[in-house]
């Protein structure tokens, strides 16, 4: 496996749950990872332990990717003092084509894009979670 001209181990293990992790990890872009990346594995779990439903799920490994990539989840299942904690923490580009089509530049930049509303701090969260009582 070569990821960017250099070698990868064969016993390299994925740094992140592919079920719980936002596009700039699945798409290796771990450039663009900052604090809104562990918010938004932060709220994958949290809807799951609101849901009792794993957020995104497929057997097959491309297809995972490709949920985890553009799916959101279903919002309606969260109780609503919730919702729009979730809704910010997931928030997340929707990518009209696969992301192989588009150069590692308009990859980044709709990745950013869709991180801007995302949760960043526990004092934003709380804020949010007030606004929402």
């Amino acid at each position: 496996l070569e990821i960017q001209n250099r070698q990868i181990p064969r016993n390299y293990v994925m740094p992140f749950t592919m079920i719980y992790a936002p596009q700039e990890c699945v798409l290796n872009r771990f450039d663009l990872a900052d604090t809104s990346t562990d918010w938004f594995m932060w709220g994958m779990t949290a809807y799951e332990l609101l849901t009792n439903k794993i957020p995104v799920h497929h057997e097959n490994p491309a297809l995972l990717m490709h949920l985890q990539i553009n799916f959101q989840p279903e919002f309606h299942l969260i109780p609503q003092r919730w919702k729009k904690v979730l809704q910010k923490a997931l928030s997340q580009y929707h990518f009209p084509k696969p992301p192989h089509y588009y150069s590692s530049y308009e990859t980044a930049k709709m990745i950013t894009e869709g991180k801007q509303n995302r949760i960043r701090s526990f004092r934003e969260l709380v804020k949010t979670l007030e606004e929402s009582a």
